[in-house]
Parts: structure tokens; C-alpha cells; sequence
């Protein structure tokens, strides 16, 4: 996700991503959870106010639109993820 191809190669395309849940956040009533990486640019998936939520330590299976996702500095961040 970090290299600029991701974009052109998946942004019509639904994501299916399966990672072990490190630190999750609230944001503004949205769970934001960061996949555990070996790479020190994180990857994060916004499942918005979903009521299932995820723990530390979890293994999830999300899915996401390629389109939504946002590359910031130190991570990609991808919008409206759901737990199938």
C-alpha cells in the first residue's frame, strides 16, 4: 500500500484484508483499527461505528473499497471497512 502502484492497481477493486488487530482508537465515534506490519508504515482501517468491535490481539478479516484509501506520511488509511 505504501507504493504509488497500490492506487492505480486497486482503486476499483474490494479489498479483502485478514491481520492481527494491533492498538484500535476512537475517533469520533468510529473504531479505527491498526493492523500489526513488519514494516514501520502502518496500515489502518476505519470501521466506522460498527457494533462488533475488535480487541487487541485479534485475528479480522475486513473488506474495503481500494478507492477509499488515503496515504498519509506514516500510514494508509482506508475508509468505510466492514467486518463480513
Amino acid at each position: 500500500m505504501h507504493d504509488d502502484t497500490f492506487y492505480s492497481d486497486f482503486k476499483d477493486a474490494t479489498l479483502v484484508m485478514r491481520g492481527t488487530v494491533a492498538p484500535l482508537d476512537r475517533r469520533a465515534g468510529d473504531v479505527v483499527v491498526e493492523f500489526s506490519t513488519r514494516s514501520p508504515y502502518r496500515s489502518l482501517c476505519d470501521l466506522g461505528s460498527q457494533l462488533s468491535t475488535p480487541h487487541v490481539g485479534d485475528t479480522i478479516t475486513v473488506l474495503a473499497e481500494g478507492a477509499t484509501a488515503e496515504r498519509r506520511p506514516s500510514a494508509v488509511v482506508l475508509t468505510g471497512c466492514t467486518l463480513p
